[in-house]
Parts: C-alpha cells; sequence; structure tokens
C-alpha cells in the first residue's frame, strides 16, 4: 500500500461561508483539493477537507492525516467516535452528536476503501502544507462570494 499524507484546513467567514482544503502529499507528488460550503461551521469544513482527501484516494492507502486542529484529533484518538457509534451517536449526556452525518461518512470510508488511517496532530506543522490549504480555503471562500455577487446584480 501506498503511504499518503494529507495535510488539512477547514475555517468559516463571520457570515457562516466555509471553505475547506486538502493537500494529498505521495513522495514527491501532491494533488490539492478545496470548495466551500454556505451556512456551515468550522468543525463541518475540517470533516470535509478530509472526507474529500481520503475520497479522492482511488486504492487502499496507509494514510496519515495531518491535523492542524484538535476537534478531529480529539474524539479519533480519544475513542469518543467509537463510543457515539456503539451509543447511537448520542454523546454521553444522550444527546445527539453535532455533525452525525459527516462522522457517519468518515466512518464509512474508512470501511469501504479499506484504508489504515493515522489522525496525528502535528507540533510543528510544515508550514507550507498549511499555509498553502489555508490559500485554497479561503480561494474556495472567495469564488462562492464572487459568484453570489454576479447573481446578485
Amino acid at each position: 500500500m501506498k503511504d499518503i499524507k494529507i495535510y488539512t484546513k477547514g475555517l468559516i467567514t463571520a457570515e457562516h461561508v466555509g471553505g475547506w482544503a486538502s493537500i494529498l502529499s505521495f513522495q514527491e507528488n501532491s494533488k490539492e483539493l478545496s470548495g466551500y460550503i454556505p451556512n456551515t461551521n468550522a468543525r463541518r469544513m475540517e470533516l470535509m477537507a478530509i472526507i474529500s482527501g481520503i475520497g479522492a484516494l482511488k486504492e487502499p492507502c496507509n494514510i496519515d492525516i495531518m491535523l492542524s486542529s484538535d476537534y478531529v484529533f480529539q474524539a479519533i484518538n480519544s475513542g469518543k467516535v467509537k463510543q457515539w457509534m456503539e451509543n447511537n451517536w448520542k454523546d454521553e449526556k444522550n444527546q445527539k452528536i453535532e455533525n452525525e452525518d459527516l462522522w457517519r461518512m468518515l466512518i464509512i470510508q474508512h470501511r469501504v476503501k479499506k484504508h489504515n488511517v493515522k489522525y496525528l496532530r502535528e507540533r510543528a506543522p510544515k508550514a507550507s502544507y498549511y499555509k498553502r490549504c489555508d490559500e485554497l480555503a479561503n480561494m474556495a471562500i472567495q469564488e462562492f462570494i464572487a459568484k453570489n455577487r454576479n447573481q446578485e446584480s
């Protein structure tokens, strides 16, 4: 299996327009992905970046998801996601968990595509990858804003 690193970024504007980006890195090659979603939150964008990155892979791989945020890292590595699944996607207070639809999609990707996935929180992130992810996510948001402006004219 190929060893892939996926760098991710999810962000939103004050108007709740979200942008996400993933950079897939394999040996000396890389692939950039990005998109936008209106009326969303930053956590959904973080999950979309990961789901999109994994979804772009055509064969089972060993994947290191390089996270710049704690949300997904904590949920996966603390065992919370497993607990949520076992508790019908409810938390310890029996409340429906946030972003259940995306968590389910992520888990299905792991199972169907048969990837070996590790979620890592980089202490000293590779600035160039994260900076580029930030640029891509911001460009996606600007694309949405420009399209909306043109539709309103």
